[in-house]
């Protein structure tokens, strides 16, 4: 089993190697990750997966369950501003008042500032100056950065995380594995993802427009708009 040291020292292994290869994740306005190759790759994968197990190893296996399920609570924030419209009324330079963003998304004010500082010291998600005033965060600048690969995301967050929490019901409702409409999407919804965004067109654009966008950040240059 890895101790804290260990894992402490392959941190520090596979960050000298993404420096050595001048790996730079710090870039402004960027919403992918630099070009890597195989070894730099391979590097990030690792000090991923290290940063993960120290991660775990630090809280505990009781904290560490907890985490999971204040996480879902933390994605149904994020799904909740979008829904509620409000990254997209956050200036793309500067900050918005709580005051005017409230009445811009038509939201309770005291409400308003609840979700945004949840989602900011849980997910990182926007920012809030020294004036107390709302800003963008890095993450969250992809909504303004790359709408198409926002607007997937938003249909992302409105049904996968339902969908997962059905998986237990399409096992008890389908023993042998042998029904393929049944999935935790189709019992979410009643049907399946593809006949779902069929008679769905506009989050159907949305999924196709973010399915284009992961297909070009991966180098398929087959993929047209």
């Amino acid at each position: 089993m890895a101790t804290l040291e260990t894992l402490a020292l392959d941190i520090l292994k596979q960050t000298a190697r993404l420096n050595d290869n001048k790996v730079d994740f710090s870039e402004a306005k960027q919403t992918d990750i630099p070009t890597l190759d195989q070894r730099s790759e391979d590097a990030r994968n690792q000090l991923i997966s290290s940063l993960r197990a120290l991660e775990s190893l630090v809280l505990g296996p009781k904290d560490h369950m907890q985490n999971l399920y204040y996480r879902s609570a933390e994605t149904g924030v994020i799904q909740a501003l979008c829904q509620l419209k409000v990254p997209h009324n956050v200036p793309q330079e500067g900050s918005i008042s709580y005051a005017d963003l409230a009445k811009k998304t038509n939201l309770d004010e005291d409400r308003l500032k609840h979700l945004v500082r949840n989602a900011i010291v849980c997910s990182g998600y926007l920012a809030e100056t020294d004036k107390g005033e709302v800003a963008h965060s890095r993450t969250s600048s992809i909504w303004y950065l790359d709408p198409m690969m926002a607007g997937g995301m938003e249909v992302m967050l409105d049904h996968l995380p339902e969908s997962s929490f059905n998986l237990g019901q399409v096992c008890v409702k389908d023993t042998t594995d042998t029904d393929e409409a049944l999935c935790g999407f189709s019992n979410a919804r009643g049907k399946p993802l593809y006949q779902y965004l069929e008679h769905n067109p506009a989050e159907g654009k949305k999924f196709g427009g973010y399915m284009r966008a992961q297909a070009s950040a991966h180098g398929d240059q087959a993929i047209k708009d």
